[in-house]
């Protein structure tokens, strides 16, 4: 393990801001659904339905978990971490891995939510519990739409706990996020800037590196460093391509962790 410094990374101004739209857009509907899912697993249990109470604490749980993961990101981007945790060389290239912290509650969320909605379709199906409220077309209507969405969120559990999945790897080449992306050279960066937070409807931290679209832009705030430390990282291999012979060794991850990527003519601190 490589020591850290007791620098820090400054967080840039467009950042500083705690949460975008589309973050607290999501806390607000993650809170609405598992409150209101947390009401029907009380309601179930009082009226002696132990698997009706099960598919909706299972779904409640998951929605909780999914809230904890935007905060995460959050705190990842406006408290900037140094430490090598997470850093890996491979085949001659820097990988950032995906938060564990971020992975694992994304993980933990959709196979709790997707186990809840399967045990609700089952639940009904076998009318081992009834829908309040409801009457024959909703009986039929419900329990395929909630095996529909728990096989998906299942589906997306396991999509989460592949190891490669969101990596991020910067090679003196270029730069490659995801087991499905594609590489992008350093001819095609044309900038390195932080996408503004304020009024932004999606979630997380996003850099603009190979246009002005948004289609574009990179998402970093999942990765082991946070965003704040992922973009000085990208900003100042940028910056010096004569320096980027140190990603395809341990160079890099100790100028990392000794807060020495801030580049003097960068706008952004």
């Amino acid at each position: 393990m490589i020591s850290s410094s007791s620098s820090t990374y400054p967080v840039p101004a467009v950042w500083q801001i705690r949460f975008s739209r589309g973050d607290l857009g999501a806390i607000l509907i993650y809170s609405a659904l598992g409150t209101s899912s947390g009401i029907l697993a009380i309601a179930a249990i009082a009226a002696g339905a132990r698997l009706g109470f099960a598919s909706a604490a299972l779904v409640a749980i998951g929605f909780a978990i999914e809230i904890f993961a935007v905060l995460r990101s959050v705190r990842g981007r406006v408290n900037p971490r140094i430490s090598s945790h997470g850093l890996r060389v491979r085949k001659g290239a820097l990988v950032l891995v995906r938060d564990p912290g971020i992975r694992w509650s994304e993980f933990l969320a959709a196979m709790t939510s997707g186990s809840g909605f399967v045990l609700f379709a089952v639940g009904v199906w076998s009318e081992s519990f009834s829908i309040p409220y409801g009457d024959s077309a909703d009986l039929a209507i419900y329990p395929p739409v909630a095996l529909v969405a728990g096989t998906l969120y299942l589906v997306r559990a396991l999509r989460f706990a592949r190891a490669a999945e969101g990596e991020l790897e910067i090679s003196p080449n270029g730069i490659r996020k995801g087991v499905r992306g594609g590489t992008h050279t350093w001819s095609a960066v044309v900038q390195v800037r932080p996408a503004a937070i304020a009024g932004d409807k999606r979630g997380g931290a996003w850099v603009a590196m190979f246009s002005d679209e948004r289609k574009e832009e990179l998402r970093v705030d999942d990765a082991c460093v946070g965003a704040t430390t992922a973009f000085w990282l990208l900003d100042f291999y940028w910056r010096h391509p004569e320096l980027r012979f140190e990603l395809s060794g341990v160079q890099a991850i100790k100028r990392l962790c000794n807060a020495a990527t801030v580049s003097n003519e960068s706008q952004h601190g």
